[in-house]
């Protein structure tokens, strides 16, 4: 007998429906309150990785910041001499509000892995308590000290990308965006994974699927992006919906999306809208795949991002 699951007229793998059916029931405990929401920082961390093997090369650095040091993960695979790999600053996701860098280990490993690249998962500071523009400020900062100290984590200078999922995939999405106008050169590339893109939450798949999704719905992102940036009059800026910035000297962008992530299409025209700038820029929708599929156990293993991720950034760098 097979049983078919579906979000709205979309079939979903079993895999998919038992996440978006755990979660789905974990909201009526939820509470819209940032302490509330973070005592689940280190048991999701734990969760979403119990069943990863770290790599060869996993660490703690201090990377100095603009309001004091930050936190750094390091991940990489097992050094070759007298090899310099690309690096790759990430930002995790949690909304600006939650998580730190271990919650999203198992996707800094597999970029680790698929792109052979350093990995430098950076703990940023979280509103409500830093809102815009300290996150984005972190995330400049860190950047910058990476091109200057690679090389001291077996990394090569001249290869830095940025990647971010979710809220930190807004963050990646900026940094370029914010370099370029301060007159910097941006990171050699981007990767944007179920990236939130646009803080109107106005894109057709986020009418679609914002108001009842099981894992981002409307309520949860209004609440963490009033943490972030209460004033509503400055959501469409650039720097926070970075769907509505000048891509016409942007690095190449890979986006990564699932079909029924509330984020769908601002990812897929964040993508059309580089191309149309003239840069060079990947889209990869997976069929079926919810918000922050990389993430979870039960999804993780279920698309190639990780490859083509791997894939653009060993084509580009």
């Amino acid at each position: 007998m097979t049983t078919t699951y579906t979000r709205g007229d979309t079939p979903l793998l079993p895999q998919v429906a038992e996440l978006l059916q755990t979660m789905a029931a974990a909201k009526a405990a939820r509470v819209l309150d940032v302490a509330a929401q973070r005592v689940y920082d280190d048991l999701s961390a734990a969760a979403f990785n119990a069943d990863v093997a770290p790599l060869a090369v996993e660490h703690e650095i201090t990377i100095p910041g603009p309001a004091g040091d930050l936190r750094a993960l390091v991940f990489a695979d097992a050094p070759r001499d007298g090899e310099a790999r690309r690096v790759v600053l990430h930002l995790h996701g949690g909304g600006f509000v939650l998580f730190k860098p271990e919650v999203t280990a198992r996707v800094s490993r597999a970029i680790a892995t698929a792109a052979d690249a350093v990995v430098v998962s950076l703990d940023y500071r979280r509103a409500p308590e830093d809102p815009y523009p300290a996150a984005l400020d972190d995330c400049v900062a860190a950047y910058r000290w990476l091109r200057e100290h690679a090389a001291t984590l077996g990394g090569d200078a001249r290869r830095i990308a940025i990647a971010g999922d979710s809220a930190g995939g807004n963050l990646a999405a900026a940094t370029p965006l914010r370099m370029i106008a301060d007159g910097d050169a941006p990171p050699d590339a981007v990767v944007l994974i179920s990236s939130w893109l646009d803080l109107t939450m106005s894109s057709p798949s986020s009418r679609r699927y914002g108001p009842d999704d099981p894992l981002i719905d409307d309520e949860v992102l209004s609440f963490w992006r009033g943490c972030y940036m209460p004033d509503a009059s400055r959501w469409a800026e650039p720097l926070l919906s970075p769907i509505n910035g000048d891509l016409s000297s942007y690095p190449p962008v890979c986006v990564v999306a699932g079909a029924i992530d509330p984020f769908r299409d601002e990812g897929a025209d964040f993508a059309d809208k580089a191309r149309a700038a003239g840069r060079d820029a990947e889209l990869h929708v997976y069929d079926g795949m919810p918000h922050w599929f990389p993430v979870f156990p039960q999804t993780a293993g279920l698309t190639d991002y990780a490859e083509r991720v791997g894939a653009f950034l060993r084509r580009v760098m």
